[in-house]
């Protein structure tokens, strides 16, 4: 459990209490998959707006966890498997450093399906209580409550599929078949980047004479001829 702006110290001594992990910023091994995760920075409470709650900062608790992530896979460890955390932003920066493959987050009160940031994945479930935004989460359901359950590899420590599960106002379950996690797609290799820049640059440098797609029209990007050499005047 990764405590949300919503959620207060006491909703986490409830789950401990329970039997529940609740994620402080390390690591944890939760049947063969390991976890990485925290509470939100952020607290909001009725009538309060959403306001910092101690020291650390949305952007330094972001680098904190992909330094955490990152350091995990030191010493011959197998590394982070999941990253769950309640604000989707502040996973962008472990998700690009390439320690994190994939990320769970909430918030938004509706769902992003997988899809990938930087060198991981990251999923957004919608509003496991049916809260529409705006609207207590007390009480009858605002909204459809989505729970997604996720399976994971344990011998490649890679999120296999995922399937959804709803809940209507009305009552009405929906339990769709499960869909495959998507694979990650490796980015182009800055040195492709560089030679496709260096490229473009040369073809950039060849002299008007060369250019023949638009006759009597400059390249893109270049002066025609008369605003280099006739000065501005009335």
């Amino acid at each position: 459990m990764a405590n949300g702006n919503h959620d207060s110290p006491l909703v986490a001594k409830f789950a401990r209490d329970a039997g529940w992990t609740v994620l402080d910023g390390d690591v944890v091994d939760v049947k063969g998959v390991r976890i990485l995760g925290d509470h939100d920075v952020l607290q909001t409470r009725i009538g309060v707006a959403s306001h910092q709650s101690g020291d650390v900062s949305p952007g330094e608790q972001s680098q904190a966890l992909s330094d955490k992530a990152c350091d995990a896979e030191k010493d011959g460890m197998p590394g982070v498997d999941l990253l769950l955390i309640h604000d989707p932003t502040i996973g962008t920066v472990p998700l690009e450093s390439g320690c994190v493959p994939a990320q769970v987050s909430g918030h938004l009160h509706r769902r992003i399906d997988p899809t990938q940031i930087g060198l991981g994945i990251r999923y957004v479930n919608s509003s496991t209580a049916g809260a529409t935004l705006g609207q207590a989460t007390v009480g009858p359901l605002h909204g459809t409550a989505e729970m997604t359950v996720l399976r994971f590899d344990t011998q490649t420590h890679r999120f296999v599929d995922w399937q959804l599960v709803s809940v209507t106002k009305k009552g009405s379950r929906r339990c769709p078949s499960g869909s495959r996690g998507p694979s990650r797609r490796a980015p182009r290799s800055p040195r492709r980047r560089c030679r496709r820049a260096t490229e473009r640059a040369a073809a950039g440098a060849r002299s008007p004479e060369h250019d023949r797609r638009r006759p009597g029209r400059p390249r893109r990007g270049h002066p025609a001829p008369h605003e280099v050499t006739r000065p501005l005047s009335r």
